[in-house]
């Protein structure tokens, strides 16, 4: 007679118990996510030409003799700002919108899982794919090593926390976005026009403080995506500035915390008056 073969745990679930679950979320977002390697590389490489186009608008610019803003100063701002950008970014409306569309968030919200970890462990999994272009980024930033701006440990530290406190607004606004789907059913468009407001709100496309009309856009949350901690990073602001910026990121958190929360739960009660 054939024995029944045991079942041997693997070592990724020998280490995690019953955390095990959102490893397993985060690699099948990634296996997902990199199926198509030829669209994936086009999408890699639109960044690139982006930035490049512009970084090659400011080399010209610089050439010419223009003091509009240093070259230093703006490749380190757009080639380390990608880099951090790619490490800190996120979003995850997507997902909640596409299952709020499917009928799925009443089911996701009932599982004994957190319904937040699940979406941000299907959104960092898929993260870790698209954030492979960091290798090129780095490589750039080597590249061009004597055109970098190098700051102090504090200002690295500040920067990253800033950076940080961005990603946080980013979920928040994610959660917004997706909660839509409650009330518009698709909110593709709004996520395209989300996506594109925040490249030049956050200060990705061009500097916020080079004209009058941009600098506006710096009191907004959408400059703590980019702007403000690249300001940060490369020692533009005073300590009183830096206080400043800190208290409104703190003031932006809360605000979008609450806003969030509230067309969540709005939407939640809509969904459920009408059966779904």
């Amino acid at each position: 007679m054939s024995s029944t073969p045991t079942y041997t745990p693997t070592l990724m679930q020998k280490l995690l118990g019953r955390n095990y679950k959102w490893w397993y979320l985060t690699a099948f977002a990634f296996k997902t996510t990199s199926t198509y390697k030829i669209s994936n590389l086009f999408e890699w490489l639109q960044y690139l030409v982006i930035i490049g186009g512009s970084l090659s608008v400011w080399w010209v610019n610089y050439q010419s003799g223009s003091k509009i803003a240093e070259f230093s100063y703006i490749f380190t701002y757009f080639v380390v700002g990608e880099i951090f950008d790619l490490i800190f970014g996120n979003s995850f409306g997507r997902n909640i919108s596409d299952d709020i569309k499917d009928g799925k968030i009443t089911g996701k919200l009932l599982n004994t899982s957190n319904v937040w970890l699940q979406y941000f462990f299907r959104s960092f999994g898929a993260k870790l794919f698209w954030n492979l272009d960091i290798f090129l980024w780095i490589f750039i930033a080597f590249l061009g090593s004597q055109f970098l701006v190098y700051p102090s440990f504090s200002n690295t530290v500040l920067a990253i926390i800033l950076f940080l406190c961005g990603s946080i607004m980013q979920t928040f606004v994610s959660v917004i976005i997706g909660s839509m789907a409650f009330i518009i059913i698709d909110t593709n468009g709004l996520e395209r026009f989300v996506s594109e407001l925040d490249k030049v709100g956050s200060g990705k496309i061009i500097p916020l403080n080079l004209f009058w009309v941009t600098n506006l856009l710096t009191f907004t949350h959408l400059s703590y995506l980019f702007y403000h901690p690249m300001q940060i990073y490369l020692g533009k602001y005073s300590p009183s500035e830096t206080l400043y910026v800190f208290l409104g990121g703190i003031g932006w958190c809360v605000v979008l915390y609450f806003l969030a929360k509230w067309i969540f739960k709005a939407g939640l009660k809509r969904n459920e008056s009408v059966g779904l």
